[in-house]
């Protein structure tokens, strides 16, 4: 009877470790369907994390950080429009760069007109604003070497971030308007 008690006491811990080990085994498994669903939630989540390239300790990471990263075809069409308005303020086309700038822009820069000494359309204005051409060179200069790297977007707003020239980073905010997207500043910001 004893041998019975003692082979019944062993079955019992035989199957309590068994148990545990199923549960653990469960456990692990769960383990392992929550990583890849967290992995998978990150994935899609993980455009609205900043974008790393672009941020600096102590730096203005607003840029870097600001909405989420948009579509690969939303990133190319802003890139083809800020090529182009960087192209034309290099090269002092001032009706081109207008045609790439947001209604708002062209607002203020006509708004701003007078105290620059520039006329009564925005290409003026630039122009005016621009003078001596050879004093605005550097600041007009064409900074963007290919296309943009990340375009961070929040509803109509977006910014272009582009690594460019002389190894540096550089911000340019834009707007979508009318299912276009447009420039919304004239001087280039540097990102850390």
């Amino acid at each position: 009877m004893q041998h019975l008690s003692s082979a019944l006491a062993s079955a019992e811990k035989l199957s309590a470790v068994l148990l545990l080990a199923a549960a653990g085994a469960a456990a692990l498994a769960g383990c392992g369907s929550s990583s890849s669903a967290n992995t998978s939630e990150a994935a899609a989540a993980g455009s609205a994390k900043p974008s790393v390239e672009f941020t600096a300790k102590g730096g203005n990471d607003h840029p870097a950080s600001f909405g989420v990263v948009a579509s690969e075809e939303e990133r190319e069409a802003a890139s083809k429009v800020l090529e182009a308005s960087l192209k034309a303020r290099e090269g002092g086309d001032w009706a081109a760069q207008c045609a790439t700038l947001t209604a708002a822009k062209i607002e203020q820069i006509h708004a701003d007109a007078p105290n620059v000494g520039g006329g009564k359309t925005c290409a003026s204005a630039l122009e005016a604003e621009a003078q001596p051409l050879s004093a605005s060179k550097a600041v007009r200069a064409d900074t963007l070497t290919g296309s943009i790297a990340v375009l961070r977007v929040k509803g109509k707003k977006a910014y272009a971030l582009y690594h460019g020239t002389g190894h540096k980073d550089y911000a340019m905010e834009m707007e979508k308007e009318g299912g276009a997207w447009k420039v919304a500043q004239l001087a280039t910001t540097n990102v850390p």
